[in-house]
């Protein structure tokens, strides 16, 4: 299998645990809709088979997953870092005009982030985290951003607001429609 760069930076061998591991939370998630779940398994045998290439293998997993953000993210674990799909995607989300930030609007949003999650505050704090290892430099941005839309994947507004704060990074497949 391949190596993944894991959070801290470092490779990790992918193992088929992994895979069984996604393949078992794409179950959980879409398996009352058998059509789709047959789909996604055809889909891995054609990739298998190289009867299709990564690309078309994207834009089936982005069909297949529309809707359920955290098994797009997740399904980025077994893609080379340059196929990575951002989140939300673009057809999901009006592009956003970006507006010059105050401390004061930081602020506000960090506070909503906070009374949002107030019966969650392991997420507030893995926000945090988050911004804190950014900030050091040890999280790049694009990670950053894929952290931020799995935890507050039910709150579409905080994940827009994110965006105000810092650049959204630009991850590509085959073009620039794929952004934060």
């Amino acid at each position: 299998m391949k190596n993944r760069g894991e959070a801290d930076g470092s490779i990790r061998k992918l193992t088929a645990e992994d895979a069984l591991e996604f393949l078992k939370n794409v179950k959980d998630v879409i398996g009352n809709e058998t059509e789709k779940y047959e789909e996604f398994l055809q889909l891995m045998k054609d990739l298998a088979f190289q009867r299709i290439d990564t690309v078309g293998v994207i834009t089936g997993v982005k069909r297949l997953f529309r809707g359920h953000n955290d098994l797009i993210l997740g399904f980025n674990t077994f893609l080379p870092q340059r196929y990575a799909i951002a989140c939300p995607l673009e057809d999901e989300t009006p592009p956003r005009r970006r507006r010059p930030v105050k401390l004061g609007d930081a602020l506000e949003y960090i506070s909503e982030v906070k009374r949002r999650f107030e019966g969650e505050f392991h997420i507030f704090n893995s926000f945090m985290r988050n911004l804190h290892l950014y900030k050091r430099g040890k999280k790049p941005l694009s990670e950053l951003h894929r952290e931020v839309c799995v935890l507050m994947q039910d709150h579409p507004d905080l994940v827009e607001g994110f965006a105000d704060f810092l650049p959204c990074p630009s991850l590509t497949t085959t073009s620039n429609n794929d952004r934060c």
